[in-house]
């Protein structure tokens, strides 16, 4: 389980193109069913299109990743120095 509750998320898998959409994690359950079998899952703060044509709040724990402050800052700080001729 990646997010915790209250989390920002974007969703980075789904069979019905909502890759890239972002979420906010609202609760979390352990086992809800799904067309491919039973999954921890989060319910989020909106309804989403499902590949079966309806809308849906829950979506799989393993295909959201967290959006948390400091997670847009560079990761590799560079520092240059001058060379002198």
């Amino acid at each position: 389980m990646n997010c915790k509750k209250g989390d920002l998320a974007i969703i980075v898998k789904s069979m019905a193109g909502n890759e890239g959409k972002i979420v906010t994690c609202l609760e979390f359950d352990p086992a809800v069913l799904f067309v491919g079998g039973i999954f921890p899952a989060w319910r989020v703060d909106r309804l989403l299109p499902t590949d079966q044509g309806r809308l849906d709040s829950w979506v799989p724990a393993a295909w959201l990743r967290p959006i948390r402050p400091g997670d847009m800052e560079d990761e590799t700080p560079t520092v240059r120095e001058l060379e002198t001729a």
